[in-house]
């Protein structure tokens, strides 16, 4: 968590910050990369920030956000094959556009525009 957050302070508590900055992108690009043919470009990076992006509205633990973006992600995914199954339209634009539905719900019922 500190060196999402800030590498120089992960640096100064002795932490070997470049290391594991370095495997964390080496990581994530590599999962994009590979899931990018098969799963598509607005789906993988609609299950990237959009859950996220919701999580982030309800909560500043970052462990809770982690929970909360993963069952959003879980739920949206399970209800958007459901729904292109049923309608036979395409999935990836179905579970994209249901995270988005989330994604607007989730602002406007956010207490954090309460306080900035």
């Amino acid at each position: 968590i500190a060196i999402l957050f800030s590498r120089t302070i992960s640096k100064a508590s002795g932490i070997p910050e470049r290391l594991i900055f370095y495997s964390i992108l080496i990581l994530c690009s590599t999962v994009i990369s590979i899931n990018l043919n098969s799963i598509g470009g607005l789906l993988i990076y609609g299950l990237i920030i959009i859950p996220s992006s919701c999580a982030y509205q309800f909560t500043y633990k970052i462990s809770s956000m982690y929970l909360l973006s993963s069952i959003i992600s879980i739920f949206a995914c399970i209800l958007g094959l459901f729904i292109s199954a049923i309608l036979s339209v395409p999935v990836g634009a179905t579970i994209i556009l249901i995270l988005s539905f989330f994604f607007v719900i989730s602002v406007i019922f956010s207490r954090k525009k309460d306080y900035e």
